[in-house]
Parts: C-alpha cells; sequence; structure tokens
C-alpha cells in the first residue's frame, strides 16, 4: 500500500518571517543561568549543543507544547558550552518543527509548520536556505564513509545526504501515517517509533518487520548499535521511560523523580510530569522536557545520565528555567574518542581520524594505561570505563560498556505447523555451517534465519509430531570472540491455542501475547491494533472502531488468498475461517462485530441474541441475505466459528455447529486490501473481542471442539478482581485536561476525590476514597468531567493496581498529595 506524504502535525498557515519578539529577547527569557553550560559540561565531559523551540508570541502559554508544533509563535534556541551562551539562533516568530543538529555540529535542520518545508541553518543563525520537503526525523553519519544524512518522512521514510539533498533513498516504506518523530541506529538498520502514536516499536530496515513494545509516545532507539529502545507510557505514564534491551527483552521502568536526590527544582514534587524524551548523540544522556515546578504551565528541559544498566537515572541537569514553554529538545554531545559497547573479551580500536597528529597518552579506565598514536585495548572484565586520551592540552574523552561473556540462549522452540519449528533466542545469532538434529532421528530440510537474527525457521521432511526435542550446532552469538549456543536438547512445543497452526495468517490472542506467526516471504506478522485493552490484553469496544494499522499488514493477509497478475488480482483459494471469541456488554440490538474488508464481503453483527454473517454476492448492488449463525446466551465470553468453503457454510457457538448450509448465490473473493475493521460501522458494537485467528483453510469440528476447549480452559484460570459498589458524594475533582494538552493522546483519567455515604455491594472500610475515572475519551470531555462537586453518584470500584492495563494512560492528578488513600478505579 503505497504511502502518503503525511506531515500531520503542521498546518497551512502562511509563514511569518522570522523577527525578534516585539516585547522580549527569547534568550534573555529566563533559562539563561550563567553557570549551565557549565553543569552541562560536567556532566557529559564533552563539549555539548542543546536546540530547542521556545514559546516567544502568542496571547498566552496556555495549550501546552503540542501546539507548539504548528504556530507561528516561536524561537529558535541553542545552548553551547563552548563558549556558554544560551542564544536565540532564529529569534522568530516562526515555526520550528523537530529541530535537531548535524553530526559535525555546524547546522541546525528543522520543518517549517506552514510551508512543509525542510530548513537548514547555520548554529550562528546564518545562512537559512531551504532543504527540501518534509517532516524532519534524525540526523545519521554513515558508518562506510562518514557521510552526514537526514533523516525524513516523505514517501515513506527518506533519507537525503545533507550536502546534496539530491542524493537520498527511501529506506522504509511501512508505516508512517500519524508517526511524530522516529529515529535510527548507528549502523542505520534499526529505527525506532510509534506508528502512530500511542504505539511504540522497533523496525528493521529496509523494509523489513515491525515489532511492537509497548504502548505509550516518546520512542527513541539508542544512537549506539546496541539497539536499545525507550518510551514513555506503560506503567511510569509521563513520569519516567520504559527501557529495553535489544528486541525488546529486559523491560524496566525507569522513574523520573522529584525530592532529594531528583530533579533539580523538584525538591518538593512528588510527580515529575514530562513529555518528549529522547536521546542525545551519546547513548548515556537524553533530553526531556518537565513541567516547570517555578512557572507553571511552562516546560522546562532537563539533562539526564542513565547508570550503566540504564536502570535509573544517576544525574539531571536543569536546562532552561524560562516563563515559557520549551520544547522539542535535541541535544549534541562531541562524539570525542567515541561510546564502545561489547562483550567480554572486548577490544576497543579507536579510529585513527579521532586522534591525529603523534603520539597520545591513553588511559582506559581499568588500571591500563600506554602512549600510542592510536588506542587500542581489550577489557576482560565486565563494566563501564571511561577512556581518556591527552596530548599537551588536548584531552578527548570516550566510553566503554563492556558486558559479560554470555552464550545465546533458546527463549523457546514453537511448532508453528507439522513440519516447520520456530527457534527463537534471547540475542542475535549468526550460523556458521549451522545443524539442526531432531531427537526422534527425522530428516532437516532447512534453516532460516529472520533478518532480526533471533529467529531461527527449522524446515522438517515429516510432521515433528506431538511432542518432540531438538539440538542445534554451528550457531553463535555476534559477539567479538562468538559464544555457541548449547547443545542441549530442545523441547519442542505446541501453543494449546490455536491447536493448529497449518494454515494460519492471523493472529490476535490478547494483547499480552506474543501474536506472532511466521511467514517465511514477508516475516513475522503482528497484530497491532490502536485500541483500549482490558486487564487480560482483551479488546475493549466502547462504542468506536478498531482496525489495522497501514503498516502492510491487510495486503500480507490478502497474499494469502490472491495474487497480482494482469492487471487484476488472481484468487488462489476461496477456504477460510475466521474464529474469535466475543462478549458482549448487553443483548440488545447492535452493530458489525466484525467487518472484514479484505475479501469482498465478510460481516459479523449482533442483532439482539443473535450472531448475523452476511457475505458478498455476485451483484453488489443486490445484497444477500444473511445468516443466523446461533445466539449469544448471555453476557459471558462465548466462542465463535465461522467456516466458508464454496458452497458450504458453517459456524459454530461453544464448539456447538449453529449452522450449516449452502451460502449460493453469496461467496467471497478476495481482490483488495482494504483492512480489517473491528466494532465499527454505520453502529458501534460494544463489548470485549479476543482469541482472534484466521486461517486460509477450512476448520473441520473436531478442531474447532478443541479449540473451544483449550481457550475455555484459559478463560477458566483467570482469577476475578475484587469489587465494591458504593454510593459516594463527590469531594474534589482534578482539573480535566483539554484535547490540546494531551495530544496526540486522546483520552486521559482523571483522580476525583469521595466521602463514601453507604455501600451497596462488598465491603469498604474508608470513608474516603480517591478514583481514576475516565475525564476525556475520544478526544471529548466524558459525563463524569462535568459532575459537580457536592454530587452523589453510584460506582463499581475495583483497585487501581488489579488493572495494569490502565498503567499507559495519562492519568491526571491535581488533588492535594494524600498518601494514606488508596487509588481505585471506576469499573466498566
Amino acid at each position: 500500500m503505497k504511502n502518503r506524504l503525511i506531515i500531520w502535525i503542521l498546518v497551512a498557515a502562511a509563514v511569518l518571517p522570522c523577527r525578534a519578539a516585539e516585547n522580549q529577547d527569547p534568550a534573555k527569557a529566563g533559562g539563561a543561568r550563567a553557570d549551565v553550560a557549565k553543569e552541562v559540561l560536567a556532566l557529559t565531559g564533552s563539549r555539548t549543543k542543546i536546540v530547542w523551540a521556545r514559546r516567544v508570541a502568542g496571547a498566552d502559554n496556555a495549550g501546552g507544547f503540542t501546539s507548539a508544533l504548528n504556530p507561528p509563535e516561536w524561537a529558535l534556541m541553542g545552548l553551547d558550552t563552548a563558549d556558554g551562551k544560551t542564544r536565540a539562533i532564529l529569534p522568530g516568530p516562526a515555526s520550528f518543527v523537530n529541530p535537531c543538529i548535524s553530526p559535525d555540529g555546524e547546522k541546525v535542520f528543522f520543518t517549517d509548520g506552514g510551508s512543509g518545508a525542510i530548513y537548514c541553518v547555520n548554529w550562528d543563525g546564518s545562512i537559512r536556505r531551504e532543504f527540501t520537503k518534509g517532516l524532519v526525523q534524525s540526523p545519521w553519519t554513515h558508518p562506510d564513509d562518514g557521510s552526514q544524512w537526514l533523516y525524513f518522512l516523505g514517501d515513506g521514510l527518506v533519507r537525503a545526504r545533507m550536502d546534496d539533498a539530491s542524493v537520498r533513498e527511501t529506506v522504509w516504506r511501512g508505516p508512517v501515517d500519524g508517526a511524530r518523530i522516529v529515529s535510527v541506529s548507528a549502523d542505520g538498520t534499526h529505527m525506532g517509533g510509534c506508528f502512530p502514536t500511542p504505539v511504540p516499536g522497533v523496525a528493521i530496515m529496509p523494509n523489513g518487520p515491525w515489532r511492537q513494545y509497548g504502548n505509550g509516545c516518546s520512542p527513541c532507539i539508542a544512537p549506539d548499535n546496541s539497539y536499545r529502545f525507550f518510551h514513555m507510557g506503560t506503567e511510569v505514564g509521563h513520569g519516567g521511560v520504559r527501557v529495553y534491551d535489544d528486541g525488546g527483552k529486559n523491560p524496566r521502568a525507569v522513574g523520573f523523580r522529584g525530592g532529594k536526590g531528583g530533579m533539580p527544582g523538584h525538591e518538593e514534587t512528588r510527580n515529575c510530569t514530562s513529555w518528549e524524551a529522547r536521546w542525545s548523540t551519546d547513548m548515556r544522556f537524553f533530553v526531556v522536557i518537565v513541567e516547570s515546578p517555578t512557572n507553571a504551565p511552562a516546560c522546562d528541559i532537563y539533562l539526564g545520565q542513565f547508570d550503566e544498566g540504564f536502570t535509573k537515572v544517576v544525574k539531571w541537569v536543569r536546562v532552561t528555567d524560562a516563563p515559557a514553554w520549551d520544547t522539542k529538545p535535541y541535544c549534541w554531545i562531541d562524539p570525542g574518542l567515541g561510546n564502545y559497547e561489547g562483550e567480554v573479551p572486548f577490544t576497543v580500536a579507536v579510529p585513527g581520524k579521532l586522534t591525529p597528529g603523534g603520539e597520545w597518552a591513553w588511559d582506559y579506565g581499568d588500571g591500563a594505561k600506554k602512549k600510542a598514536a592510536q588506542g587500542k585495548h581489550t577489557y576482560t572484565k565486565a563494566g563501564g570505563y571511561p577512556i581518556t586520551a591527552t596530548q599537551g592540552q588536548k584531552a578527548l574523552k570516550g566510553w566503554a560498556n563492556v558486558r559479560p561473556q554470555k552464550a545465546p540462549a533458546v527463549t523457546g522452540a514453537l511448532a508453528v505447523d507439522e513440519t516447520r519449528v520456530l527457534v527463537r533466542f534471547d540475542e542475535r545469532v549468526q550460523l556458521r555451517d549451522a545443524k539442526a538434529t531432531l531427537g526422534s532421528g527425522g530428516a532437516v530440510r532447512g534453516l532460516t534465519l529472520d533478518p532480526e537474527e533471533k529467529d531461527l525457521l527449522v524446515e522438517l521432511d515429516k510432521p515433528v509430531g506431538a511432542a518432540g526435542t531438538m539440538s542445534l550446532a554451528g550457531v553463535f552469538d555476534k559477539a567479538q570472540v562468538p559464544n555457541a549456543v548449547a547443545k542441549a536438547a530442545i523441547r519442542i512445543t505446541r501453543a494449546s491455542w490455536p491447536s493448529s497452526r497449518n494454515g494460519l495468517i492471523y493472529l490476535f490472542e490478547g494483547n499480552r501475547a506474543d501474536n506472532t506467526i511466521y511467514d517465511p516471504v514477508s516475516g513475522p506478522v503482528s497484530a497491532v491494533l490502536n485500541a483500549r485493552f482490558d486487564r487480560h490484553g482483551a479488546i475493549l469496544c466502547r462504542g468506536g472502531k478498531i482496525e489495522l494499522p497501514s503498516d502492510g499488514t491487510s495486503e500480507r493477509l490478502l497474499r494469502q488468498f490472491s495474487y497480482y497478475q494482469g492487471n487484476q488480482w488472481q484468487q488462489k483459494t476461496e477456504l477460510f475461517t475466521l474464529e474469535m471469541v466475543v462478549q458482549t456488554a448487553d443483548l440488545e440490538p447492535q452493530g458489525p462485530v466484525l467487518s472484514l474488508n479484505i475479501l469482498s464481503s465478510l460481516w459479523v453483527g449482533q442483532e439482539k441474541r443473535k450472531v448475523v454473517v452476511r457475505l458478498g454476492g455476485p451483484d453488489p448492488k443486490e445484497p444477500v441475505q444473511p445468516f443466523d449463525a446461533g445466539t449469544l446466551p448471555d453476557d459471558k465470553a462465548h466462542h465463535l466459528v465461522i467456516a466458508y468453503r464454496p458452497k458450504r457454510l458453517v459456524c459454530y457457538v461453544d464448539g456447538r455447529k449453529t449452522l450449516d448450509a449452502d451460502p449460493s448465490p453469496a461467496q467471497m473473493k478476495w481482490h483488495n486490501a482494504l483492512g480489517l475493521n473491528l466494532g465499527g460501522g454505520e453502529t458501534f458494537w460494544r463489548g470485549r473481542l479476543e482469541g482472534i485467528a484466521m486461517y486460509s483453510r477450512f476448520v473441520e469440528e473436531a478442531e474447532v471442539a478443541r479449540n473451544f476447549a483449550a481457550y475455555s480452559q484459559k478463560l477458566a484460570a483467570r482469577k476475578p478482581v475484587a469489587s465494591v459498589a458504593v454510593r459516594a458524594k463527590l469531594l474534589a475533582k482534578s482539573a480535566v485536561p483539554s484535547a490540546a494538552e494531551v495530544a496526540p493522546y486522546t483520552r486521559a483519567l482523571v483522580v476525583y476525590e469521595y466521602q463514601v455515604e453507604e455501600v451497596t455491594r462488598g465491603t469498604l472500610k474508608e470513608k474516603v476514597v480517591r478514583v481514576a475515572r475516565w475525564g476525556l475519551m475520544d478526544s471529548q470531555p466524558t459525563p463524569a468531567a462535568h459532575e459537580a462537586v457536592g454530587a452523589s453518584v453510584s460506582l463499581v470500584l475495583e483497585s487501581f493496581t488489579d488493572h495494569p492495563e490502565l498503567e499507559s494512560e495519562l492519568l491526571r492528578d491535581t488533588l492535594p498529595e494524600n498518601f494514606d488513600l488508596k487509588l481505585w478505579e471506576e469499573a466498566e
């Protein structure tokens, strides 16, 4: 599917010429502490430049950083530790979207929010010129020749040489619709971003698979080749970042705290509400904007330093302190000797171009010191080591992060179908005359390593059977001194649901499941649904629709059924089965449960207690009579299967056949790639969906029974959450944010305080409770937002800690601190 040029955060307003603000010099509008450059330099150890946008015009500063992207009300600001100055590079007022600094530190690139043009300007504000059209993303240095490039969104993700914009290439034609900021690894093979917000993840370039890592915003991949990734959201919300190691492994929360040892200026602040976190050009440091403790509601820029394991922030510098919005920061740190990361034994070889001009004195941080023209040293113990090279008055610094020696481990071996086993590793691997041996003695036809180098597909001559083992040889990690995978027997497992993955083309078990199917042609297919999820990961439909993203998933689905030849789609198969678990919110007339538009027509809906199926016909102007597929006996979860082949349509509810009919003249022809739509149409369905599977085959009754039994066990194993019903009077409420304040999010939880008047169900000792309720939904205030203080309402309450899915949601709490009050959630 061809991507259009989407610069959705820009506006079509005319560009105002850059001129000084009428009432103030942007560089003197606060934030110009004399010692800030010294503090930054002391933290980073190298020359550092920070660029950002500062609001200098407009009626007031209300509306926050989100509106900073569009109106011509901003100055382009910069801080350089070399001269200690905070300056207005371009005083504005104008529009400066996503400013960034070239790899050599000399130029600033930004997108003009009025024209959509990318501009380049020297650090001193001179020679402002148009570079190209698009939305600026990230600078990059080509590892082969040192040339400087700029990544931007145009027709996909494009990179162009900074010295000649006509030299360019499209490196990603996957999802860009709704993307705000994407970043790339040093080798240019990995891209981090949201597609769209709030769906952060990492893609393999060029045009490889994309994997969702969590839920939230401010996604960023590390500037080195560690492929670490962070985003805001999940359990930290906007009070920190969630950090992942390569491949999404070892996720951990890194909170931004106030109090003693926390953010300067926030010694009396419990929650440091922050936005727009972004790695600097040095993997140890990052920038973020934080609600100002002294100039509310403005935002300040902070520079933070991670510890060696990227598990906490160990140091902070408050870069700005202005009575204005400072936003969109980007931090460039002189690479000096460079940053290096590897596994024991690890040899650092500093490129000679970084230390020209004869002999240097080297200190490698582990006690080793020597004099040489070029730095080269082997570390034998794990740790973080500062590297220093001195020559007279010259001093250059670098960093080596050395990890313990570790062989790659197998995290699982799943039979994806009868003759293929997917082996997964906890790190990237390489094959050197690799062999797989089955415990049964069966033959192995071939081994295929996926583009991310963490999944190995083992193809067998015969079905693997109900159980089995295998061993591997010739599989190594990618350390300087490669470590081999252990030769121990690997147990091959089968998922209990679906009981067979033959012909399985799409899977969404739940948001907390893997949801990956290995397709040797298109790579892993991940179900990514922009939706609300409940605590089990099920899709929660509340009167809206959920669609597959524009990441090529729909087209990959389509190609399981058809191929394009002779200017038209040619059908490969007419067989199709849909399986899903449906729980309606009520038994009144409702709308479509699912609309599958990759087919000529498949519509599944609810009409009172009936499940209704509609198929397409030979004449789209004459709809075919709908089919009664069974009934929903109650509002509990029910297993639904619809299987089609020419002249036969069979439906099952909870393993029981409810329809077996010849659907002629109805038919299903696969001829377009419009996508998958859940819950939406002319009207909206309300309820929960999970356990969604699609097959390019006709599933028979015995398999339906096995799948129903397996999913029933999954549902029965879930532990219920305790709840209590109350009648309560509203005592106080947090301020409900506007849609502009939380954009690009569209919803927000708000904390209210109630006095309990009566407990109508369950047990509750507390007389005063605080409750998180939805105050903003679909960018509109909810009825709860208009609730007046003093009003009495009926609520069903559940502990907020019992709902991990809410950890990624925006939570607005402006009530006075009271640590004695437990936080509850209004149950849905």
